[in-house]
Protein backbone atom coordinates (compact mmCIF):
# COMPACT_ATOMS: atom_id res chain seq x y z
CA UNK A 1 0.00 0.00 0.00
CA UNK A 2 1.29 3.43 -1.24
CA UNK A 3 1.67 5.30 2.23
CA UNK A 4 0.87 8.47 -0.13
CA UNK A 5 -2.67 7.11 0.88
CA UNK A 6 -1.57 7.53 4.85
CA UNK A 7 -0.56 11.08 4.46
CA UNK A 8 -2.72 14.12 6.42
CA UNK A 9 -3.40 17.13 4.82
CA UNK A 10 -1.85 18.81 7.01
CA UNK A 11 1.43 17.83 5.74
CA UNK A 12 1.65 21.12 4.13
CA UNK A 13 2.95 22.74 6.93
CA UNK A 14 6.15 21.18 5.66
CA UNK A 15 6.06 24.66 3.33
CA UNK A 16 5.14 26.97 6.64
CA UNK A 17 7.85 25.45 8.59
CA UNK A 18 10.69 24.11 6.93
CA UNK A 19 13.32 26.79 5.86
CA UNK A 20 14.27 26.99 2.33
CA UNK A 21 17.10 24.59 2.17
CA UNK A 22 20.43 25.37 0.37
CA UNK A 23 23.60 23.60 0.24
CA UNK A 24 27.02 25.35 2.33
CA UNK A 25 30.37 23.87 2.26
CA UNK A 26 31.42 22.65 5.94
CA UNK A 27 34.67 24.48 7.13
CA UNK A 28 37.81 22.67 7.82
CA UNK A 29 38.15 22.75 11.16
CA UNK A 30 36.27 21.33 14.36
CA UNK A 31 32.62 21.58 13.62
CA UNK A 32 29.84 22.45 16.77
CA UNK A 33 26.73 20.46 16.95
CA UNK A 34 25.05 23.90 15.76
CA UNK A 35 26.98 23.69 12.33
CA UNK A 36 25.81 19.91 11.86
CA UNK A 37 22.09 20.22 12.79
CA UNK A 38 21.67 24.00 11.42
CA UNK A 39 18.06 23.68 9.47
CA UNK A 40 19.30 25.49 6.54
CA UNK A 41 22.07 23.16 5.92
CA UNK A 42 22.07 19.81 3.74
CA UNK A 43 25.28 18.27 4.66
CA UNK A 44 27.46 16.43 2.26
CA UNK A 45 28.48 13.30 3.86
CA UNK A 46 31.07 10.43 2.47
CA UNK A 47 32.32 7.34 3.70
CA UNK A 48 35.28 5.37 2.36
CA UNK A 49 35.77 1.96 3.72
CA UNK A 50 36.69 -1.96 1.71
CA UNK A 51 34.05 -2.83 -0.28
CA UNK A 52 34.00 -6.29 1.30
CA UNK A 53 33.39 -4.20 4.77
CA UNK A 54 30.29 -2.20 3.16
CA UNK A 55 28.86 -5.92 2.09
CA UNK A 56 29.30 -7.17 5.68
CA UNK A 57 27.51 -3.92 6.64
CA UNK A 58 24.39 -3.72 4.51
CA UNK A 59 23.72 -7.42 4.80
CA UNK A 60 23.13 -7.65 8.09
CA UNK A 61 20.00 -8.05 9.44
CA UNK A 62 17.63 -8.32 12.98
CA UNK A 63 16.45 -11.35 14.29
CA UNK A 64 12.36 -10.14 13.84
CA UNK A 65 11.80 -12.52 16.44
CA UNK A 66 13.88 -11.17 19.11
CA UNK A 67 11.80 -7.98 18.89
CA UNK A 68 8.04 -9.56 20.20
CA UNK A 69 9.13 -11.91 22.68
CA UNK A 70 9.78 -9.82 25.71
CA UNK A 71 13.87 -10.52 26.09
CA UNK A 72 16.17 -7.96 26.34
CA UNK A 73 17.22 -6.37 23.12
CA UNK A 74 20.18 -8.01 21.35
CA UNK A 75 22.75 -5.98 19.53
CA UNK A 76 22.39 -7.36 15.44
CA UNK A 77 24.72 -4.69 13.98
CA UNK A 78 28.42 -4.37 14.12
CA UNK A 79 30.78 -1.56 13.68
CA UNK A 80 32.98 -1.46 10.73
CA UNK A 81 35.78 0.63 10.19
CA UNK A 82 36.09 4.10 7.28
CA UNK A 83 36.95 7.24 6.34
CA UNK A 84 34.47 10.58 6.92
CA UNK A 85 34.48 13.21 5.02
CA UNK A 86 32.00 15.90 6.59
CA UNK A 87 32.06 18.46 3.58
CA UNK A 88 35.85 19.42 3.32
CA UNK A 89 36.80 17.86 6.60
CA UNK A 90 38.10 14.28 6.97
CA UNK A 91 37.68 12.45 10.08
CA UNK A 92 39.52 8.94 9.51
CA UNK A 93 38.61 5.74 11.37
CA UNK A 94 35.35 6.09 12.47
CA UNK A 95 33.17 3.27 13.05
CA UNK A 96 30.26 2.69 10.80
CA UNK A 97 27.11 0.36 11.23
CA UNK A 98 23.81 -0.41 10.10
CA UNK A 99 20.47 1.12 12.34
CA UNK A 100 17.03 0.39 12.65
CA UNK A 101 14.13 -2.04 11.90
CA UNK A 102 12.71 -3.29 8.78
CA UNK A 103 12.75 -0.34 6.52
CA UNK A 104 16.17 0.86 8.09
CA UNK A 105 17.18 -1.95 7.26
CA UNK A 106 17.67 -2.08 3.61
CA UNK A 107 20.80 -3.65 1.80
CA UNK A 108 20.64 -1.52 -1.05
CA UNK A 109 20.66 2.18 1.25
CA UNK A 110 20.79 1.15 4.77
CA UNK A 111 20.08 3.61 7.98
CA UNK A 112 23.78 4.36 9.54
CA UNK A 113 24.87 4.93 12.56
CA UNK A 114 28.73 6.75 12.40
CA UNK A 115 30.64 6.92 15.46
CA UNK A 116 33.27 8.77 16.06
CA UNK A 117 35.17 7.23 18.58
CA UNK A 118 34.72 3.75 18.10
CA UNK A 119 38.62 3.12 17.00
CA UNK A 120 40.32 6.02 17.90
CA UNK A 121 40.05 8.66 20.98
CA UNK A 122 38.60 11.57 18.94
CA UNK A 123 35.97 14.49 18.77
CA UNK A 124 35.73 15.90 15.74
CA UNK A 125 32.03 17.69 16.56
CA UNK A 126 31.55 19.61 19.77
CA UNK A 127 28.46 18.54 21.42
CA UNK A 128 28.08 15.23 19.22
CA UNK A 129 29.65 11.74 19.50
CA UNK A 130 28.31 10.18 16.39
CA UNK A 131 25.52 10.79 13.54
CA UNK A 132 22.60 8.86 12.76
CA UNK A 133 21.47 9.13 8.92
CA UNK A 134 17.79 7.90 7.94
CA UNK A 135 17.16 6.32 5.02
CA UNK A 136 14.15 7.93 4.79
CA UNK A 137 12.44 5.18 3.08
CA UNK A 138 8.98 5.23 5.49
CA UNK A 139 9.73 9.27 4.90
CA UNK A 140 9.03 9.76 1.37
CA UNK A 141 7.96 13.21 1.77
CA UNK A 142 11.46 13.41 3.53
CA UNK A 143 9.61 16.14 5.76
CA UNK A 144 8.12 14.10 8.80
CA UNK A 145 11.12 13.65 10.64
CA UNK A 146 11.72 17.13 10.65
CA UNK A 147 8.28 18.11 11.59
CA UNK A 148 7.84 15.73 14.02
CA UNK A 149 10.47 16.89 16.21
CA UNK A 150 10.27 20.85 15.65
CA UNK A 151 6.75 20.47 16.99
CA UNK A 152 7.88 18.60 20.11
CA UNK A 153 10.57 21.25 20.48
CA UNK A 154 7.96 24.02 19.84
CA UNK A 155 5.46 22.32 22.47
CA UNK A 156 8.48 22.43 24.99
CA UNK A 157 9.09 18.91 25.03
CA UNK A 158 12.89 17.86 24.37
CA UNK A 159 13.35 16.38 21.06
CA UNK A 160 15.99 15.73 18.25
CA UNK A 161 17.55 17.96 16.32
CA UNK A 162 17.17 17.33 12.89
CA UNK A 163 18.20 18.51 9.10
CA UNK A 164 19.32 16.94 6.02
CA UNK A 165 22.29 15.02 4.54
CA UNK A 166 23.74 13.74 0.83
CA UNK A 167 24.80 10.70 1.34
CA UNK A 168 27.85 9.11 -0.51
CA UNK A 169 29.69 5.47 0.00
CA UNK A 170 32.77 4.67 -1.83
CA UNK A 171 31.78 7.20 -4.81
CA UNK A 172 28.29 5.43 -5.00
CA UNK A 173 25.45 8.76 -4.32
CA UNK A 174 22.99 6.86 -1.91
CA UNK A 175 20.82 10.58 -1.79
CA UNK A 176 19.07 12.37 0.07
CA UNK A 177 19.27 10.74 4.28
CA UNK A 178 17.28 13.02 7.49
CA UNK A 179 20.29 13.68 9.95
CA UNK A 180 18.88 13.38 13.26
CA UNK A 181 20.43 14.80 16.30
CA UNK A 182 21.66 11.20 18.30
CA UNK A 183 19.89 10.62 21.60
CA UNK A 184 22.93 10.20 24.13
CA UNK A 185 25.27 12.45 26.28
CA UNK A 186 25.64 15.31 24.25
CA UNK A 187 21.77 15.51 24.02
CA UNK A 188 21.20 15.35 27.39
CA UNK A 189 23.32 17.42 28.49
CA UNK A 190 21.82 19.94 26.05
CA UNK A 191 18.41 19.50 26.94
CA UNK A 192 18.44 18.59 30.73
CA UNK A 193 22.31 19.66 31.56
CA UNK A 194 22.58 16.66 33.41
CA UNK A 195 24.16 13.56 31.43
CA UNK A 196 24.42 11.62 34.79
CA UNK A 197 20.42 10.05 34.74
CA UNK A 198 19.47 6.88 33.37
CA UNK A 199 18.30 6.86 29.81
CA UNK A 200 16.30 4.06 28.38
CA UNK A 201 15.35 3.37 24.61
CA UNK A 202 12.16 1.24 24.29
CA UNK A 203 11.44 -0.55 20.44
CA UNK A 204 8.60 -2.55 20.85
CA UNK A 205 8.12 -2.70 24.66
CA UNK A 206 6.51 -1.40 27.31
CA UNK A 207 6.43 -1.31 30.87
CA UNK A 208 4.69 -4.22 31.55
CA UNK A 209 6.36 -6.66 34.58
CA UNK A 210 7.46 -9.51 31.46
CA UNK A 211 8.72 -6.62 29.01
CA UNK A 212 10.29 -3.62 31.19
CA UNK A 213 13.77 -5.83 30.56
CA UNK A 214 13.73 -5.06 27.18
CA UNK A 215 14.12 -1.49 27.61
CA UNK A 216 18.10 -1.00 26.48
CA UNK A 217 20.17 0.88 28.79
CA UNK A 218 21.84 3.07 27.39
CA UNK A 219 23.95 5.34 29.67
CA UNK A 220 24.96 3.96 33.44
CA UNK A 221 25.06 0.24 31.13
CA UNK A 222 27.09 -1.41 33.85
CA UNK A 223 26.02 0.07 37.33
CA UNK A 224 22.64 0.50 36.53
CA UNK A 225 20.15 -1.43 38.78
CA UNK A 226 17.10 -0.28 36.74
CA UNK A 227 15.30 0.29 39.73
CA UNK A 228 13.30 3.51 38.25
CA UNK A 229 11.99 1.67 35.48
CA UNK A 230 11.36 -1.25 37.16
CA UNK A 231 9.26 1.14 39.71
CA UNK A 232 7.05 2.75 37.02
CA UNK A 233 6.44 -0.95 35.43
CA UNK A 234 5.29 -2.04 38.91
CA UNK A 235 3.15 1.34 39.51
CA UNK A 236 1.23 1.03 36.22
CA UNK A 237 0.90 -3.04 36.78
CA UNK A 238 -1.32 -2.41 39.95
CA UNK A 239 -4.41 -3.49 40.94
CA UNK A 240 -7.38 -0.82 41.09
CA UNK A 241 -7.50 2.49 39.70
CA UNK A 242 -3.73 4.21 39.22
CA UNK A 243 -2.27 6.40 41.92
CA UNK A 244 -2.09 9.25 40.13
CA UNK A 245 -0.01 11.24 42.91
CA UNK A 246 1.87 8.81 43.01
CA UNK A 247 3.12 8.60 39.57
CA UNK A 248 3.26 11.82 39.37
CA UNK A 249 6.77 11.57 41.45
CA UNK A 250 8.03 9.09 39.05
CA UNK A 251 7.36 11.21 35.80
CA UNK A 252 6.70 14.24 34.67
CA UNK A 253 3.38 13.96 33.95
CA UNK A 254 2.53 17.42 31.74
CA UNK A 255 5.49 16.68 29.53
CA UNK A 256 3.81 13.68 29.63
CA UNK A 257 0.66 14.70 28.25
CA UNK A 258 2.42 16.75 25.66
CA UNK A 259 4.39 13.99 23.98
CA UNK A 260 1.21 11.58 24.29
CA UNK A 261 -1.01 14.49 22.81
CA UNK A 262 1.21 15.68 19.91
CA UNK A 263 1.47 11.14 19.04
CA UNK A 264 -1.92 11.26 18.08
CA UNK A 265 -2.19 14.59 17.09
CA UNK A 266 0.10 13.97 13.90
CA UNK A 267 -0.91 10.32 13.39
CA UNK A 268 2.58 8.91 15.15
CA UNK A 269 1.25 5.60 14.82
CA UNK A 270 4.56 4.24 15.62
CA UNK A 271 5.39 5.85 18.57
CA UNK A 272 4.94 5.00 22.22
CA UNK A 273 1.17 5.68 22.78
CA UNK A 274 0.21 3.37 19.69
CA UNK A 275 2.59 1.13 19.44
CA UNK A 276 5.01 1.55 22.20
CA UNK A 277 7.73 1.90 19.76
CA UNK A 278 10.18 4.02 18.97
CA UNK A 279 10.98 6.35 21.95
CA UNK A 280 13.90 7.26 24.96
CA UNK A 281 12.60 7.38 28.38
CA UNK A 282 15.55 9.84 30.63
CA UNK A 283 15.25 9.38 34.29
CA UNK A 284 16.72 12.95 34.82
CA UNK A 285 18.96 13.22 38.15
CA UNK A 286 17.37 16.81 39.34
CA UNK A 287 14.14 14.89 40.33
CA UNK A 288 14.32 11.60 39.48
CA UNK A 289 11.51 11.72 37.23
CA UNK A 290 10.94 10.11 33.31
CA UNK A 291 10.94 11.99 30.51
CA UNK A 292 9.73 10.83 27.34
CA UNK A 293 11.81 11.77 24.01
CA UNK A 294 10.44 10.53 20.66
CA UNK A 295 12.25 8.94 18.45
CA UNK A 296 12.21 7.22 14.37
CA UNK A 297 9.22 9.63 13.47
CA UNK A 298 9.11 8.48 10.02
CA UNK A 299 5.80 7.58 9.58
CA UNK A 300 4.18 10.55 11.66
CA UNK A 301 1.63 12.31 9.70
CA UNK A 302 -0.55 9.59 8.28
CA UNK A 303 -4.33 8.68 9.52
CA UNK A 304 -3.45 4.57 8.98
CA UNK A 305 -0.77 2.49 9.74
CA UNK A 306 0.68 0.17 7.12
CA UNK A 307 -1.68 -2.93 8.59
CA UNK A 308 -5.15 -1.11 8.31
CA UNK A 309 -5.31 -2.20 4.15
CA UNK A 310 -5.85 1.68 3.17
CA UNK A 311 -8.83 2.11 6.21
CA UNK A 312 -8.58 5.00 8.24
CA UNK A 313 -8.16 4.41 12.28
CA UNK A 314 -10.62 4.60 14.53
CA UNK A 315 -10.40 7.28 17.12
CA UNK A 316 -7.96 10.21 17.27
CA UNK A 317 -6.14 9.07 20.64
CA UNK A 318 -3.77 6.60 21.07
CA UNK A 319 -3.63 4.76 24.45
CA UNK A 320 -2.80 1.47 23.51
CA UNK A 321 0.54 1.50 25.50
CA UNK A 322 0.01 0.69 29.26
CA UNK A 323 0.62 3.96 30.34
CA UNK A 324 -1.53 6.20 28.10
CA UNK A 325 -4.52 3.33 28.86
CA UNK A 326 -4.16 3.70 32.81
CA UNK A 327 -3.94 7.33 32.26
CA UNK A 328 -7.01 8.07 29.81
CA UNK A 329 -8.54 5.67 32.33
CA UNK A 330 -7.78 7.76 35.40
CA UNK A 331 -10.09 10.62 36.99
CA UNK A 332 -9.73 13.93 35.50
CA UNK A 333 -6.80 12.84 33.36
CA UNK A 334 -9.16 12.92 29.89
CA UNK A 335 -9.93 16.36 30.53
CA UNK A 336 -6.39 17.17 31.17
CA UNK A 337 -5.53 15.44 27.91
CA UNK A 338 -7.85 17.46 26.16
CA UNK A 339 -6.22 20.54 27.67
CA UNK A 340 -3.29 20.06 26.75
CA UNK A 341 -4.02 19.33 23.03
CA UNK A 342 -6.22 22.75 22.61
CA UNK A 343 -2.77 24.71 24.30
CA UNK A 344 -0.51 22.40 21.30
CA UNK A 345 -2.65 23.76 19.00
CA UNK A 346 -3.03 27.30 20.28
CA UNK A 347 0.50 27.72 20.46
CA UNK A 348 1.54 26.03 16.83
CA UNK A 349 -1.23 28.24 15.07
Amino acid sequence: MSQALCLRPFLVLFLLVVPSTTHRTVAADKLKASDMLDPNRVLEIRLEMPEESWDKLRRQTRDASTAFNGLPNRKPYTYVKADLWIGDLKVESVGVRKKGFFGSADTRRPSLKIKFDEYVDQDPVSGLSRITLNNNKQDRSLASQFLTYQLFRRAGNPAPRSNWARVTVNGKSLGVYTHVESVRKPFLKHNFEKKSGNLYEGTLTDFHHSAVESLEAKTNEDDNDRSDAESLAKLLNADGPLNVEELEKQIDLPAFLRHWALESLIGFWDGYSSNQNNYFIYFRPSDGRGVFIPWGADASFTSCTPFSFGMREVGPIYAQAVLANRLYRAEGIPDRYRETMQSILNSQS
